[in-house]
């Protein structure tokens, strides 16, 4: 198969994954992947990564509806788990230090609670896994249009955390790629 050929093919697996080709072009790409062990590499691999980062943000929807603190996910890509990794070291990086001065001011009147702290912690690393399963989706080129929607949802729905800054930078990134 040429590689042009595969290329087009690849920009069509997400939407015959989820049966949204018409009837021609879907007879089309399985007649390609019938013949191609590449592209049905590359269509497997799609789906392992995209139910990863589905599953982490249904995950994570769900500990925002009412706990505190989410349990930590096992991570099925080696990938994903590196990324996520680095997001949560970013967030200890970054909240070490505010929680450290929260109880270094004891004086101050109007000091959070532990429960508060808890809950800011626990809304920087669901704002961090957000972002790592948004990454994860963005790195598949028929995937962006879902990347962009949850960068999105990341900067509107936690505008406080570093998180959302680097979705805001990534968002911005992913515009002009696809200019």
């Amino acid at each position: 198969m040429s590689l042009r050929r595969c290329e087009a093919i690849a920009e069509k697996l997400i939407d015959y994954d989820d049966g949204g080709l018409p009837p021609d072009e879907e007879l089309e790409v399985a007649q390609h992947l019938a013949e191609c062990e590449r592209c049905r590499a590359e269509l497997a691999s799609l789906r392992r990564s995209l139910a990863a980062a589905k599953a982490v943000w249904a995950e994570a929807e769900a500990n925002l509806a009412g706990v505190s603190l989410p349990p930590v996910a096992q991570r099925r890509s080696r990938r994903l788990a590196k990324v996520m990794l680095a997001a949560a070291c970013a967030v200890l990086v970054l909240a070490g230090p505010a929680i450290w001065l929260l109880h270094r001011e004891a004086s101050r009147p109007a000091e959070p609670t532990l429960a508060e702290i808890q809950m800011s912690v626990a809304r920087a690393s669901v704002a961090a896994r957000l972002l790592a399963s948004a990454d994860a989706l963005a790195d598949e080129p028929s995937a962006r249009d879902e990347a962009r929607e949850r960068y999105q949802y990341l900067n509107s729905s936690f505008p406080e955390q570093p998180a959302a800054a680097a979705a805001a930078s990534r968002l911005r990134e992913l515009t002009v790629k696809i200019r």
